[in-house]
């Protein structure tokens, strides 16, 4: 039997992510996404929003923590996992991660930021950890 574990997702970050890393020396970061919902015809028009754990790994984390911020509009493609942890209260916790697998802008270059030196990326611009071989060893032909 098939399956398919894919899931994207378009908000904007609650935080400003923190790059860190694994005692293996794996740069990763944890970030939570905020969606909205689109409220549907019969439900009060109150906006909902939703709030998903996000983590990337290696270069998606690199490349999240240098170009985004709290506040940012990003699309995330992403896989679904799941855990479990015993919290230091005995109690066993249950986790929802979406594990990213590509990124992409979906807001506008924000004034003043100088990580961004031309007009090289806005909307539809991404990143994905399948594009970190090209950008290993040659950083001169990157627009930034």
């Amino acid at each position: 039997m098939a399956s398919l574990n894919f899931a994207i997702v378009m908000g904007r970050l609650t935080t400003t992510p923190e790059l860190k890393h694994t005692a293996n020396d794996m740069a990763f970061t944890r970030f939570s996404v905020a969606v909205d919902r689109i409220p549907s015809k019969s439900a009060d028009k109150e906006k909902q929003t939703d709030f998903f754990n996000v983590v990337a790994f290696g270069y998606n984390a690199d490349f999240i923590c240098k170009y985004f911020k709290k506040g940012s509009l990003i699309i995330i493609e992403s896989r679904m996992q799941t855990g479990s942890f015993e919290g230091n209260d005995g109690i066993k916790r249950q986790t929802f991660d979406l594990v990213v697998n590509r990124v992409h802008f979906a807001g506008p270059k924000s004034q003043g930021d100088s990580n961004f030196s031309d007009n090289s990326f806005s909307n539809g611009n991404s990143f994905s950890s399948d594009d970190s071989n090209s950008l290993e060893n040659d950083d001169d032909d990157l627009p930034f």
